[in-house]
Order: structure tokens, then sequence, then C-alpha cells
């Protein structure tokens, strides 16, 4: 009976897991609103049944807005120690690597950082999203609902995640026959100035390149693009939701959800190295019929006929 009671205890003291989040906003509204960084994440873990504080601990470190913070967000969820890293972005991915070799990095990812989409075979797995060579269709979706489209602002973030995208809107406006003209732009408040340049230059339009940055500031992004009347396409769903006209994406929700299916079979001690890569099982064409209203564009009937999703 005594040997009995102490082994209870024993499970009863044994510690929760602990699963790391290391994302860009501020973990109070990135866990607790609808459509924060982590809400689907988590509602993807409820559905395999963790409840944080009961049968799992919950630790997110977040850079707030900041790049350069990542390392430092990294390596204290390495500190804890954590059980599992789930990291919300390139950037976090690369701090996480530089923080441990060992803990397990779950993540939806630009570009493979394994050896193979079969077996990895490094502590870090999840979901590629295709996001970078998705910028020549993106171009060209934006071509066809604007057909008389020949100079095209290009918005991006030198400092961020998609640097590498550059090279792909290049390539991609050659082949459409299209001028780009590049706005870098650091931070937020150089927004509207970035804007009132790209309208001074009487481009067609404006293509809007992934980044951290502007994702946290898609509304803001919108309401800039309407005032000074200029048409967006975008690489996520969400952003067309904020007010941008167009995008073209993985389902961002969906794939957050099935990261979850990655932090289960990890806890339950499945090998990072060995989990496969996977692909998303698709793609939507997301587009938002107010902001087309505001603009004056009529949208041609085939491109509204290849939408997956439209806001109305």
């Amino acid at each position: 009976m005594a040997s009995l009671l102490a082994a209870a205890a024993a499970l009863e003291a044994k510690p929760l897991p602990r699963i790391g989040l290391l994302g860009w906003t501020a973990c109070e509204t990135s866990m607790s609103s609808p459509q924060g960084e982590w809400s689907f994440v988590l509602k993807g873990l409820a559905e395999f049944g963790y409840r944080p504080n009961e049968n799992v601990t919950i630790e997110c470190r977040s850079v707030n807005g900041r790049f350069e913070q990542f390392g430092l967000a990294a390596s204290e969820l390495a500190k804890i120690p954590v059980d599992i890293i789930v990291a919300g972005s390139d950037s976090a991915i690369n701090a996480a690597v530089l923080a441990t070799h060992v803990i397990p990095i779950v993540s939806i990812q630009s570009t493979l950082y394994g050896n193979s989409f079969s077996a990895p075979r490094v502590n870090i797995t999840g979901i590629v999203n295709l996001s970078l060579e998705l910028t020549p269709k993106r171009l060209e979706l934006l071509k066809d609902a604007i057909p008389m489209l020949r100079k095209v602002a290009v918005l991006s973030n030198p400092t961020g995640d998609y640097r590498g995208d550059e090279a792909r809107a290049r390539r991609g406006g050659g082949e459409l026959d299209t001028e780009l003209i590049f706005f870098r732009v650091k931070e937020p408040d150089a927004l509207a100035q970035a804007f009132a340049e790209m309208r001074a230059q009487n481009v067609d339009g404006v293509f809007i390149l992934p980044d951290l940055m502007f994702a946290a500031n898609a509304s803001r992004i919108a309401e800039l693009a309407l005032k000074n009347n200029l048409a967006t396409m975008a690489w996520d769903r969400r952003m067309t939701e904020a007010g941008c006209l167009m995008s073209y994406s993985s389902n961002s929700d969906e794939l957050d959800q099935r990261l979850a299916s990655f932090v289960d079979r990890i806890l339950k001690g499945a090998d990072a190295g060995y989990l496969p890569v996977e692909k998303p099982s698709g793609f939507v064409l997301s587009i938002n019929l107010r902001t087309a209203a505001a603009l004056k564009i009529a949208l041609p009937r085939d491109l509204l006929m290849m939408a997956n999703e439209v806001v109305e």
C-alpha cells in the first residue's frame, strides 16, 4: 500500500510538459485575441486535449516587434528549459536554432530548414508555406486584376525575414513586362511617406512582400492604400480581411492549427528529426470586394471565379 501511495505521489509531482512560444507580437494579445499570432495554434492544441496549467504549461516569449530581440527571447526559452519551441517566423527559427540544438523546434517555414521533406534529421520540423515561391504568381494575379498594370510599387522591409523575395519579384516583373519600384520601409512610422511617394510616382498598384512588421500593421497599410487610391496585392488572407485588395497564399490559419499535431507527436515521444516536413494542402486567392468598389476597380469575372474567399 505504501509503495502504491509513493508511486501515485511521484506521478502527481511529475512536472507538466512545457511548450515555448517564440513570437513577434506581445504575448498578452497574441494568446488571447481571436486573431492573435497564437490563436490557431492554441486552438489546435485544445483539440488534442492540451489545457494550459492543467496538463501542459505554456511559456510565451515575444520580441514586441523588434527583430534584434529574437536571440534573447529564444535563449530564455532554452534556459527554462521548455520541451518544445514553436517558432512563429523564420527569424524566430533562426534564433531558436542558435539557442539550442537539442530542444525540438516546430514552425511554419518559408523555406526548408531540414534536409528533405521525408526525413529532415535535425531538431526542426513543421510546414513549409512556399510563400517565396508564390511571388511570381501574385504579380501575375495583380496584373489579371489590373490589365493595364505597367508600374508596380514593391513594399519591402530590408531588415525583415524575407529579403530574398525581392529577387523573385524582379524576375516576376520582367516576365510580365512591368516596371518594379522598390520602397524599403523599416518602421511603421515610415509607411505614410512611402505611400505618398508611390502615388507621386504614378504607380498602378502595390505589391506587398511578406514581412512581420507589415502583417502587424495590415489595417494601416490598407488604409494608406485606399487614401492614395492604390490597389494592393499581399501574401496572406489576413491582409485581405484587413482591407487590402487581394492576397494569394496558403491558408495561414489552417497551417497554424496543423502545427499542433507536430507538438502532440513530439510530446508523446516522436523525434522531430524524423517527422516529415509538410507542404500546404492548397492555396487561397482572397479578394476584398469592398476595397475593389472603393477603388472603382471592375475585377474580371474570370478572376472572381478563381477566388476561394471573397470579403464583401
